[in-house]
C-alpha cells in the first residue's frame, strides 16, 4: 500500500456507516471504482484492517462480497488483488459510479421544500397574516391598478400624439406641393411680365 492508499482510507474513516463490514465494503468499492487502487494491487487484510481501524472479519467480509461483485478476486493468502474494471460486462459505468463519487445521498439531493420557522408562532403567523392582507395585498392592488390605468393613458396620448405627427406630415406635403406649383408657376408669370 502506498501513500495514496492511506489518503482514500483517511477519507474512508470521516464517513458514519452502520456496520464495520458496511463501511469496509463501500469504502473499498469507491477506492475501486475511482481509481484509488488501480488493478493488479494485492489487498492484504491485516494492512487494511489496521488503515480502516477495524478488525481483520469485517475487511474478509467485505473482500468476500466484493470478489462476488467481481471487482477483486481473492487470493489463498488472506487477501485479495483488485481487477482491472471490464466496464462492458460492469454495465453502465455511470449508474455504478456516480452514486460511489457522490456518497450519501442525503448530502448531495436537492432540498426542495421550503421551511418558515418565523410563521410557526400563534401570535407571529396571526401578525403575518395581517400585515399581508390589510396592507401588503391593497397596496400591491393600488400599485398595480395605478400602473395599468398609467399605461393605459399613456397608449392614449401616444395614439393623439401620433394622429397628430401623421396630420403634420400630410399638411407638410400638402404645402411642399403647393410651394413647388407656385415657384413651377411663378418663372413663367415672371417671363411674361418681362416681355411686355
Amino acid at each position: 500500500m502506498t501513500a495514496d492508499d492511506v489518503r482514500w482510507a483517511d477519507v474512508a474513516n470521516s464517513e458514519g456507516h452502520r456496520t464495520a463490514h458496511e463501511f469496509v465494503k463501500e469504502s473499498l468499492r469507491r477506492a475501486i471504482l475511482r481509481g484509488d487502487l488501480s488493478g493488479g494491487e494485492r489487498l492484504i487484510q491485516a494492512d487494511l484492517a489496521t488503515m480502516l481501524n477495524v478488525s481483520t472479519t469485517p475487511v474478509r467480509e467485505a473482500l468476500r462480497d466484493l470478489a462476488t461483485e467481481g471487482l477483486i478476486t481473492l487470493d489463498r493468502h488472506r487477501g485479495g488483488v483488485v481487477r482491472e474494471p471490464d466496464w462492458a460486462e460492469i454495465g453502465d459505468a455511470d449508474a455504478l459510479i456516480l452514486p460511489e463519487v457522490l456518497g450519501d445521498p442525503s448530502s448531495w439531493q436537492l432540498q426542495t421544500a421550503i421551511h418558515y420557522q418565523s410563521h410557526r408562532g400563534p401570535g407571529q403567523a396571526s401578525f403575518i397574516i395581517f400585515v399581508k392582507r390589510r396592507i401588503l395585498m391593497p397596496m400591491f392592488r393600488w400599485l398595480f391598478e395605478y400602473s395599468r390605468d398609467n399605461f393605459e393613458r399613456q397608449r392614449r396620448v401616444n395614439q393623439v400624439l401620433f394622429a397628430c405627427v401623421q396630420e403634420l406630415a400630410a399638411e407638410t406635403a400638402r404645402l411642399r406641393q403647393q410651394i413647388q406649383q407656385q415657384s413651377a408657376s411663378a418663372p413663367a408669370a415672371t417671363t411674361d411680365r418681362l416681355r411686355t
